[in-house]
């Protein structure tokens, strides 16, 4: 019954009926389904087939809430942020989103990050914000993904620019697009973000998502290394020793682990004894 409801509410049986939809939902309720319970509050929300009431959508998301249900939980959090139907709480906002998130419900968890991105009722934490929002991505939700782009396009955040690159790479909760990937890498490394810049090098190195290409293995590592990264100077060194687009040159790669080890990097240092007569 409660499918019937979800079907005539998204006009999956021909046009959108949503004082049918009510109805199914009603009967789906009545028989303790949670989810219709949940519905029935959404079409009290925004007034449809039903006459608005935040109220009564407020009542019908705590019955389904009080069920287990991480669609009622969430809701119930989207109401005591808004301050619609209930006093505004964001207190009470951050508990119902961690519920419902705790159940892997992916707009919760979403929610959350916002909360923590802007500080809204908790202590401002964008590094747990990121976090969350890779969760949610993680789980296929497009919406996050999205979040975690206009992070990295406002605030230059490197590990966001990772997350983006690393989702159309893999097509983690967006179509997967190299192109887009590539782009989103080369803006951080233009702006010399060397984990960026060193990410392009091993993309390039590794041909897992891309062609695979030693010369542009090669030219991301130099400018990684040129920012000082240890762990590109030892794959410029490993370049140089298995002549991968490059011609085999031991001495030069024995100058790239002393200039690795130079920086204080421990298996640059452990290479080094190796090398060393």
């Amino acid at each position: 019954m409660e499918r019937l409801g979800g079907m005539d509410r998204d006009g999956l049986a021909g046009e959108r009926d949503f004082a049918k939809a009510l109805s199914w939902y009603q009967k789906a309720a009545d028989h303790g389904n949670a989810t219709a319970l949940a519905s029935i509050g959404w079409l009290h929300y925004h007034g449809l087939g039903v006459k608005q009431s935040f109220q009564e959508a407020e009542r019908y998301y705590r019955l389904a809430a009080e069920k287990g249900n991480a669609e009622g939980m969430n809701n119930l959090g989207h109401l005591y942020r808004e301050g619609h139907g209930v006093e505004k709480d964001l207190a009470k906002a951050t508990e119902w989103f961690q519920k419902a998130a705790d159940k892997k419900n992916v707009w919760a968890i979403t929610s959350l990050a916002h909360l923590y991105f802007g500080g809204e009722g908790v202590e401002r934490d964008p590094a747990k914000s990121l976090k969350l929002l890779r969760h949610a991505a993680e789980l296929g939700h497009a919406p996050a993904m999205s979040d975690l782009g206009l992070i990295y396009l406002e605030g230059s955040n490197v590990e966001a620019a990772l997350d983006v690159s690393s989702f159309y790479f893999a097509g983690a909760g967006v179509k997967r697009d190299s192109a887009k990937a590539l782009a989103v890498l080369k803006k951080a490394a233009g702006e010399k973000n060397v984990l960026a810049v060193r990410a392009l090098g091993h993309v390039y190195y590794e041909g897992k998502y891309v062609e695979k290409d030693y010369k542009e293995a090669l030219k991301w590592y130099r400018k990684a290394a040129e920012l000082g990264d240890a762990d590109s100077m030892l794959s410029l060194a490993a370049m140089y020793t298995g002549g991968h687009g490059v011609e085999k040159d031991e001495q030069m790669a024995l100058d790239w682990i002393r200039r690795a080890a130079d920086t204080g990097n421990a298996r640059a240092k452990e290479l080094l004894k190796r090398r060393m007569p």
